[in-house]
């Protein structure tokens, strides 16, 4: 019996000990995910009670159509997203305005630049990664969910096409424009 199966055994019988094994595999995950989608630790915290308490009440809900952890991404998701609506300060930009434009000859209008040395120090490291938070907190919370959940959580496409309800194709695509997004303001660090 895997690990989410004996889990998830443990729930729906209502032992206490499994909240705590439940914490101990998925708190991590949860925190990770609400701070990538919230950059605030308070708010990130009640996220994971939350969705913790939300699981664990919940759990007779759970119809193992999908993964053990993907219910509960989705949980820790959409407390997020209640926590986004009701601090109600949406500082995120247009993405069309990041996108690559092309010249009639199908080149790119603007080239990017090289970073490949730039990068050494451990102060610009440092930097990078502030730079990277500033944006990604930056983007709309449909490209921050997919970007935080692939590149972060390091999820498959297929495991963040089924927690945010998308299609492949549609999580591909989000994703691509919020790369774009960022390599064009880490472009812009750069070329200062």
């Amino acid at each position: 019996m895997s690990d989410d199966l004996f889990l998830l055994e443990r729930l729906k019988n209502k032992d206490p000990a499994a909240m705590d094994k439940l914490a101990d595999i998925y708190g991590g995950k949860i925190y990770n995910l609400a701070m990538g989608m919230l950059k605030n630790q308070e708010d990130a915290e009640d996220v994971l009670q939350d969705t913790l308490l939300q699981v664990y009440m919940k759990i007779d809900t759970f119809r193992s159509e999908s993964a053990l952890s993907s219910w509960i991404y989705k949980i820790a998701l959409n407390f997020s997203y209640m926590k986004i609506r009701k601090n109600k300060k949406d500082n995120s930009i247009s993405l069309d305005e990041s996108m690559p434009q092309f010249k009639p000859d199908g080149m790119h209008l603007n080239i990017v630049a090289n970073w490949s040395e730039k990068g050494d120090s451990a102060y610009l490291t440092k930097e990078l990664g502030i730079i990277l938070k500033d944006n990604i907190a930056k983007l709309s919370e449909k490209y921050r969910t997919v970007l935080v959940l692939r590149d972060v959580e390091g999820l498959s496409t297929e495991e963040v096409a089924d927690i945010t309800g998308m299609t492949v194709p549609a999580v591909k695509s989000r994703l691509h424009r919020a790369r774009l997004f960022l390599r064009e303001k880490l472009s812009e660090y750069y070329n200062e």
